[in-house]
């Protein structure tokens, strides 16, 4: 196997990652249904505030070094 450039690892595996965020979150939009699922406004607003909170400290991370740890949802309760 060719080793490959730091460049051409970065595109194999960034773009993997990424695509696998995207269908993460499209699995995600499958429970509005509420047909099948009940939850409040502020549950939606508790989920999406913590990936977006991950997302912008993503995209810092390629920005500047830090140590931020990515929060995860413990509950919605």
């Amino acid at each position: 196997m060719p080793t490959l450039t730091p460049r051409a690892r970065f595109q194999r595996i960034a773009v993997g990652r990424a695509n696998l965020a995207i269908k993460a979150l499209k699995r995600l939009s499958k429970c509005s249904a509420k047909r099948y699922y009940e939850y409040s406004q502020e549950d939606v607003n508790l989920i999406f505030g913590k990936i977006e909170q991950a997302l912008v400290s993503a995209r810092n991370s390629f920005n500047v070094k830090s140590g931020d740890e990515f929060e995860q949802i413990e509950s919605l309760q």
